[in-house]
C-alpha cells in the first residue's frame, strides 16, 4: 500500500469513526474533566493552539495539550480533513468580483422649533456583487463602513413634546475631526458564475438645522461608504470606496480608527 493511499485511508477511516464534519459542534473535554460544546474553527500555524467557537458565538483559543487525548486525536483528524477540503477550494486570487454601489436617500423628516427648522434625511446604499469568475463563491462576507461628519443630532424632546437638537462636535466642517462610521458585516448567499447578490445597507441620518430665513446653523456632512468582500478564510476578494474624494485616501484599516456609532443603540 502506497504512503499516499495509506494516509487517505486513515483520514477516511477517521471521518467514518468520528462522523467528522468541519462545521459540526463537538463536545470537548480537557484533562481536568471540564467540558464545552463548540465548533473547531482554526489551528494556529505552530499547531499549539486551537480556535473554537462556543454555541453562544463567543470565540477563543486554547492550547491543544490541555485537551483530552481523545480530543487531541479529534483535532488531528480535523486538521487532515481541513487540509484536503482546503486543497479543493479555489484560491482568493481565482475569484473576480464586480461591486456596484448606488447611493440613495429617503424623504426627509422635518420639524419646527421656534425660529428653527430641524431636518433628518436617511442615507443608505444599494450594493450589488457580481461573480464574474468561473468558480462558485461560498461562505463570503460583505463588510461596509458608512462614513459621515456628525455635527448635530435632531431628536424628539420628550419633556416638551416637541423637537430639539444637540450639537455633537466642535470640530470644523470638512476637516475630518468629527468623522464617525457605521460598520456592518453581512454574509452573502452562494454566488455561482454570473450570479449577483444584492445588499441594502442600514440607514444613517444626516441632520441639519437652519433658521426660518434659510440661514444654516449646523449640519452633518455625508462622506460615503467603503465596501469590501472577504472569502470564508478572511482573504480580501474585492473592495471599493465611493463618495467624497477625501474618502479615497482611506484604507479599510484607516477607517477603523474613526469613531464607531450604532444608531440602534442611540
Amino acid at each position: 500500500m502506497s504512503r499516499v493511499f495509506l494516509i487517505l485511508f486513515l483520514v477516511i477511516s477517521s471521518i467514518q469513526s468520528y462522523g467528522l464534519d468541519l462545521e459540526e459542534l463537538h463536545l470537548f473535554t480537557d484533562k481536568k474533566g471540564n467540558q464545552i460544546t463548540a465548533n473547531l474553527l482554526k489551528i494556529a500555524e505552530d499547531r499549539r493552539t486551537a480556535k473554537i467557537r462556543r454555541e453562544d458565538g463567543i470565540e477563543f483559543s486554547l492550547e491543544i495539550v490541555l485537551f483530552s487525548l481523545d480530543d487531541q486525536q479529534y483535532i488531528k483528524d480535523w486538521m487532515a480533513v481541513d487540509k484536503i477540503a482546503s486543497s479543493n477550494q479555489p484560491k482568493a486570487s481565482e475569484f473576480h468580483l464586480d461591486i456596484k454601489v448606488v447611493h440613495k436617500e429617503s424623504a426627509s423628516a422635518k420639524h419646527s422649533n421656534g425660529s428653527l427648522e430641524l431636518e433628518s434625511k436617511p442615507h443608505f446604499f444599494d450594493v450589488s456583487i457580481s461573480n464574474t469568475s468561473r468558480e462558485t463563491l461560498e461562505g463570503a462576507v460583505l463588510e461596509y463602513a458608512i462614513v459621515w461628519e456628525e455635527a448635530v443630532s435632531v431628536h424628539e424632546d420628550e419633556d416638551n413634546g416637541g423637537w430639539d437638537y444637540t450639537s455633537t462636535s466642535s470640530g470644523d466642517a470638512g476637516s475630518g475631526d468629527r468623522l464617525v462610521r457605521l460598520q456592518r458585516s453581512v454574509p452573502l448567499e452562494v454566488l455561482a458564475f454570473n450570479r449577483d447578490a444584492e445588499v441594502k445597507t442600514e440607514e444613517v441620518l444626516i441632520d441639519r438645522v437652519v433658521y426660518s430665513d434659510g440661514d444654516l446653523l449646523r449640519e452633518d456632512l455625508f462622506w460615503g461608504v467603503l465596501v469590501r468582500v472577504l472569502d470564508s478564510d478572511g482573504q480580501l476578494l474585492a473592495e471599493v470606496n465611493t463618495g467624497k474624494s477625501e474618502l479615497t485616501d482611506y484604507s479599510w484599516e484607516k477607517t477603523l480608527t474613526i469613531a464607531s456609532v450604532d444608531p440602534e443603540e442611540e
